[in-house]
């Protein structure tokens, strides 16, 4: 708890005095503001406190001889009650006594002290506010009949006046522009103080760094951008030129991330696999037995099996394959379901023996043609489309005489290469 104190004394001086203490009237006026603590400003004092406002008080005064080690030597107790702004007015030696004389307190030797005690609840529990040297003694209390002379009258107005001054620096207000404000008003006032400084407070603490609030982040072309600065610029912005795996298909060079490119017609293909597949005999369906040649067998058969990606090139290279009457031949690539596919199929033709690109002659394969007949070698080229299995066809048909039950046609060699 905090007091502030103001005395009052009221003292007439003549070049010659003569007072009696029978005449004089038994009291000190004191006046005071009882305050409570609190984390709250007041202007003037600085202090972390406001009224304690129409409260039912008990003041104790206590005067002591000399500080420290003093006795005290008089002691009363008052009952009061503060006003709305928490001040309270008393006599000093018109209280309920509690031990000593009021008429019998040495002011004489000049170190008088007031001690101030405050039971703030009314409940009997008293705390000492305060504990000041009486600096300008209630001079007229000192003498009954005594003269006082001019020195000593000079020196009490002196001590009277330090003790004005005194106060009067201690208690000034120093701020500007709170003249006429009420403690209500500064009560208001700091309250909505105190209000701000928590939502200031709360902000700091989430962020307390400029420039960092939130921005919006772009880019352009080759630079990352933030709204409210700079940017900075991408060492490599391509998505497609990390390291990829390089592969070749057909007649194309792939890389894993993105398309292929075609490669020129005179490019060298590497071979993926290559094999050859010896002659085989098929079993003839009798198709007709009508027929200037007599009864006509045919045979329709799936020779051979790929199974392929989209891309990869197929060449197959094989004789007449079988197609040593002339009646009819054909050569072929299916799907998985039975259908046709593109394909394309080239002809070596001489009178004795033909080769292919790869050097292979008719004698390689092993196979005699009617003499009618030039001996022949095809090429069949064909590029996947998609995964898949494949299938190397054969149709060749061929006849016999009248009344032969069964017969069969022999395919030739054939040479398969995949890229």
């Amino acid at each position: 708890m905090r007091i502030s104190i103001i005395l009052s004394f009221i003292l007439l001086f003549t070049n010659k005095i003569e007072l009696f203490s029978q005449n004089l009237p038994q009291g000190i006026a004191y006046q005071a503001v009882a305050i409570k603590d609190a984390p709250l400003s007041l202007g003037g004092q600085n202090a972390t406190s406001f009224n304690w406002s129409n409260k039912e008080i008990q003041v104790r005064f206590s005067i002591l001889d000399k500080y420290p080690g003093g006795s005290i030597q008089y002691s009363e107790l008052h009952k009061t009650k503060t006003d709305e702004y928490g001040v309270f007015n008393l006599i000093i030696g018109q209280g309920t006594v509690i031990s000593g004389l009021f008429d019998k307190i040495p002011w004489e030797l000049g170190t008088a002290q007031l001690q101030v005690e405050i039971d703030f609840d009314n409940s009997n529990t008293f705390k000492t506010t305060s504990l000041e040297r009486f600096w300008s003694v209630p001079y007229a209390f000192v003498s009954t009949s005594k003269t006082i002379n001019n020195s000593k009258t000079d020196s009490a107005i002196l001590a009277l006046t330090n003790k004005f001054n005194y106060l009067k620096n201690r208690d000034k207000d120093t701020i500007v522009g709170n003249e006429g404000v009420s403690n209500k008003s500064l009560d208001s006032l700091n309250q909505l103080l105190k209000s701000q400084i928590a939502k200031v407070k709360i902000i700091a603490e989430k962020d307390t760094m400029i420039g960092n609030e939130w921005q919006n982040l772009t880019k352009k072309k080759d630079s990352i951008l933030i709204s409210n600065g700079t940017g900075i610029k991408l060492l490599d912005d391509d998505s497609l030129n990390e390291l990829q795996t390089l592969k070749i298909k057909g007649d194309s060079i792939f890389i894993s991330k993105t398309n292929g490119i075609k490669l020129p017609q005179n490019a060298i293909l590497p071979t993926i696999r290559s094999y050859y597949h010896k002659s085989v005999t098929l079993n003839a369906t009798l198709k007709s037995i009508s027929s200037p040649y007599g009864w006509i067998w045919e045979v329709d058969s799936k020779v051979d099996t790929f199974n392929l990606q989209k891309g990869d090139r197929i060449v197959i290279y094989t004789s007449s394959l079988g197609l040593n009457t002339g009646l009819y031949g054909s050569l072929s690539i299916l799907d998985a379901n039975g259908l046709k596919q593109n394909a394309f199929t080239i002809y070596h033709e001489s009178s004795t023996s033909g080769s292919s690109p790869q050097g292979l002659s008719n004698a390689n394969f092993g196979y005699s043609t009617a003499i009618d007949n030039p001996s022949k070698i095809n090429e069949i080229h064909f590029t996947a489309n998609q995964n898949g299995t494949y299938y190397f066809n054969f149709i060749s048909q061929t006849y016999t005489p009248a009344g032969v039950t069964s017969t069969s046609i022999n395919t030739s060699n054939w040479y398969v290469e995949i890229n």
